[in-house]
């Protein structure tokens, strides 16, 4: 209970506070208690009907999620080796930014499948191939693997750059997913663009050796290549500037980038892959007719 603030101003006032005995006598407080001051907390919080205290800290140099675990590892040894006195019925939880962040990546866990199944089935809906679309598909590992890559060592060639020293290493946050999810938008166009043209010229000419089917790429690989590699290269030049920003946002902005910066820089090797793998499909399924027809009396 709390007395109003007039009646509780001096501890002499308090100390006459008469409290009702059973029998109905009145008691004066100081019979069944010892007042004093004390330090003591400035505001009593509470959450769920419960005391509620709270600890706040920010990171530095690692990202949230690593940085729970191990507070959470060291706390629970503290309380299991008995360091610090815990009381009975007392529970923790962590909140604010780290909670925030893990129901964020419980959505994304759930919505990326879900953007890449839809994704797959527009393409296939373009082709109506199977083949087809698993094969521009075959392009995307590579560039994930080249923005992963760009996130691991991009405070060593930041360093380069610059005079400072190394800066700290850039950890998956829903910023780096979504680069990572832009990325492979971008990439999956591209494969679409020089797929298609492939397709359309398998159809026209209908190659009746393997040298007609490689000829045939060859040409729709010069004709689709610089529209895809122009594409590879404005979204390289569009990012660049975001990189080496400073103030607010910079530190929101450029994990995002990381991802779509490397990744279009290991496009230009990957370009080469949706050309390749149809041209190997073709000729795997040009060899397998032939058999077919050979073995038919």
């Amino acid at each position: 209970m709390r007395y109003e603030r007039e009646l509780r101003d001096k501890l002499e006032d308090l100390q006459r506070i008469l409290v009702a005995a059973p029998s109905g006598a009145q008691l004066p407080i100081t019979d069944l208690a010892d007042i004093e001051y004390v330090v003591g907390p400035s505001e009593i919080r509470g959450a769920n009907g419960k005391l509620a205290g709270y600890v706040t800290f920010n990171t530095a140099d690692i990202d949230e999620t690593r940085l729970i675990e191990r507070v959470e590892q060291r706390l629970k040894q503290a309380i299991d080796k008995k360091e610090v006195d815990w009381p009975m019925g007392s529970t923790f939880n962590w909140v604010g930014q780290y909670q925030e962040q893990q129901k964020t990546s419980q959505r994304l866990a759930f919505i990326i499948p879900i953007v890449l199944a839809i994704i797959f089935l527009v393409i296939y809906l373009h082709f109506r191939k199977w083949s087809w679309t698993l094969i521009v598909f075959t392009g995307l590992p590579l560039n994930l693997a080249g923005g992963a890559l760009m996130i691991r060592y991009w405070p060593w060639i930041q360093s380069l750059f610059t005079s400072e020293p190394q800066g700290p290493a850039i950890y998956v946050t829903v910023a780096v997913v979504v680069g990572f999810m832009v990325l492979a938008g971008v990439v999956l166009n591209d494969g679409v663009v020089i797929g298609t043209y492939i397709d359309q010229l398998a159809q026209e000419r209908r190659p009746k050796t393997p040298a007609d089917i490689r000829e045939l790429v060859v040409d729709a690989g010069a004709r689709r290549i610089r529209p895809a590699f122009m594409t590879t290269l404005t979204s390289i030049i569009g990012v660049m500037p975001i990189l080496w920003s400073t103030g607010r946002g910079s530190d929101v902005m450029q994990p995002m980038a990381l991802p779509i910066f490397g990744g279009m820089l290991v496009d230009v090797i990957s370009l080469f892959m949706v050309p390749v793998m149809m041209c190997w499909w073709l000729e795997f399924k040009m060899r397998r007719e032939l058999r077919s027809d050979t073995k038919q009396p």
